[in-house]
């Protein structure tokens, strides 16, 4: 809904540190919940959208806003 005319980019064969640096400048980012997604997300300061799911119960959804721009499903 926010960006209806977006699209999605596949992008294979390349490095870790290049995956980092495309999602920290990424314009968008989608992630689950990784310790890689996790940092990628607090250093982008774009629209973020990663799982809500809680450390200490993964049943449980912490669905809301993280930070400006940065909101969990």
């Amino acid at each position: 809904d926010k960006y209806p005319v977006a699209t999605v980019t596949r992008i294979q064969d390349t490095t870790p540190d290049s995956d980092f640096w495309r999602m920290v400048n990424a314009p968008m980012l989608l992630t689950g919940h990784g310790s890689f997604a996790t940092m990628a997300c607090a250093a982008n300061e774009n629209f973020r959208l990663s799982s809500g799911v809680s450390i200490y119960n993964k049943d449980e959804r912490n669905i809301g806003r993280v930070y400006e721009n940065w909101y969990t499903y």
